[in-house]
């Protein structure tokens, strides 16, 4: 039988994308067997927009990589078998290696939950965080959205296990590091030039009186269905627009849509674009961008799977793990530096047991997809032996680099399910020995140029062991 436990954080409730290290510690009690594979962490997340100036409008924001980019750092601890694994800048390797092991068809199936955007057949686009109304005259809202990251996805050896024996280990804690700054979030915006990309409206015509307001703009483009109107109520909008010889420009909030189903025209009311009795020409249309963007989350908690086992259940679980040997792999990050150069060589030492080397580069602070500018091609070796006889091109197209990514991907226990835009990165699967091995990896430009600027981080996949007897529990 399972049972559902939520276990609220030790620190502050809320906690501040653009706060540098947010830290939340989650326990564990010591109580008995977790399914810790089922279990997720819960983040109640809102992204908040501001206005530089003027009215402010509903910003059609969302993240731009699957929930689990807010977790930036994580550890799991218990009391008797101390730090069992160590995940720094977990969501940087997670996200590239998901590029390989994740298809279109499930990233699309999952976009809502995961808090990125979906795009629709009419090229708009929606997320959790929003709630657009494309017609009628209620306000577009913006959602606290409840993400939820599985704890195998933070920790992919111990919190792989259905049956976790807490008892067993000790009182274990999760510490969370939430990732700082704005890279991770994203606003979709199609109309964003007068000239290139922007709607067309039809001429307002004089009032051949007195002086009016306008506030009602007529779409040129015609729309079957509501579902195609590409703006929404309480959106901002940057308006261009000509009376006379005089060209003007202004920022306005839409107040209503309606589209007439005979004609399939849409009428945007809006706050007031001008006051004239002239006729005003050559309307177009933008998004207005928001100066900026951050999320929070509040009150995050851990939702855990209790498994509750009859009283004969539970004994035979302690006699067994009297003595047993609970095998998991984890992450160790060895981090470098590359300036800009022709060739880069560089040796690095291998943990024992390691079963597979990934190397992503990061051209920025709080980038998420591995990219090394000019890197043309890039040859390793083990022990001062070459893995390849020849230099691996970084081109999805070349046969040898797909190779590494299958051979490596699948050492890992992930599925390979997408070679379509891989991240730029040099992999290879390792034998696994009980010494330190040395790992030797040479980096070439293109034809482009220079190697750009980068740091390097090399993720190792380690082989552990928890070693539990009758007094005392050890890792190896």
């Amino acid at each position: 039988m399972l049972t559902l436990k939520k276990v609220s954080c030790e620190e502050s409730n809320v906690f501040d994308g653009s706060v540098l290290r947010s830290i939340a510690h989650f326990p564990i009690e010591a109580d008995g067997i977790y399914d810790l594979n089922s279990s997720c962490l819960i983040l109640p997340t809102s992204i908040n927009t501001t206005e530089t100036a003027g009215a402010v409008g509903v910003h059609n924001s969302c993240l731009r990589y699957r929930a689990q980019v807010l977790v930036k750092n994580c550890r799991f601890s218990t009391t008797r078998a101390g730090i069992l694994e160590e995940m720094t800048n977990n969501n940087f390797r997670n996200i590239n290696l998901e590029k390989f092991t994740r298809s279109t068809a499930q990233n699309r199936s999952e976009a809502l939950f995961d808090g990125v955007q979906v795009e629709d057949e009419f090229s708009n686009h929606y997320s959790c965080f929003r709630d657009l109304h494309r017609t009628g005259t209620t306000a577009s809202v913006e959602n606290r959205a409840e993400l939820r990251i599985p704890l195998r996805e933070l920790f992919g050896g111990i919190c792989s296990m259905p049956q976790y024996p807490s008892f067993k280990l000790g009182k274990a804690t999760i510490r969370v590091e939430f990732q700082s700054g704005v890279k991770m979030l994203e606003e979709k915006r199609r109309y964003t030039n007068h000239i290139t990309t922007s709607l067309d409206c039809d001429n307002v015509p004089a009032t051949g009186d007195a002086p009016a307001d306008v506030k009602t703009l007529v779409l040129t483009d015609l729309y079957l269905s509501d579902k195609e109107i590409p703006l929404w109520v309480g959106q901002k909008l940057n308006v261009d627009y000509e009376i006379g010889i005089d060209a003007n420009n202004t920022n306005v909030v839409i107040t209503g849509i309606a589209r007439n189903a005979t004609t399939n025209k849409v009428t945007l009311t809006v706050t007031t674009v001008h006051t004239t009795d002239l006729e005003v020409e050559n309307i177009t249309i933008i998004e207005v961008a928001a100066a900026s963007q951050a999320y929070k989350i509040e009150q995050p908690k851990l939702l855990l799977y209790q498994v509750k086992p009859t009283p004969s259940q539970m004994e035979s679980a302690r006699k067994k793990l009297s003595n047993a040997s609970i095998p998991y792999r984890t992450w160790s990050l060895e981090q470098d530096n590359l300036q800009e150069t022709v060739e880069f060589n560089r040796q690095y030492y291998l943990e024992p047991n390691c079963s597979n080397a990934v190397m992503f580069f990061q051209s920025g602070v709080g980038d998420m997809d591995s990219l090394a500018n000019n890197l043309g091609s890039f040859r390793c070796a083990l022990n001062q032996i070459d893995i390849t006889n020849t230099d691996v091109e970084c081109n999805p197209s070349s046969p040898l680099y797909l190779d590494r990514a299958l051979w490596t991907i699948t050492n890992c226990g992930l599925p390979m399910r997408s070679l379509k835009n891989p991240p730029k990165c040099v992999l290879n699967p390792v034998p696994r020995v009980e010494q330190s091995q040395q790992y030797s990896v040479q980096l070439k430009k293109s034809a482009d140029g220079d190697i750009a600027d980068c740091n390097i981080h090399l993720f190792k996949q380690l082989n552990r062991v928890i070693k539990i007897s009758k007094n005392q529990v050890q890792v190896r």
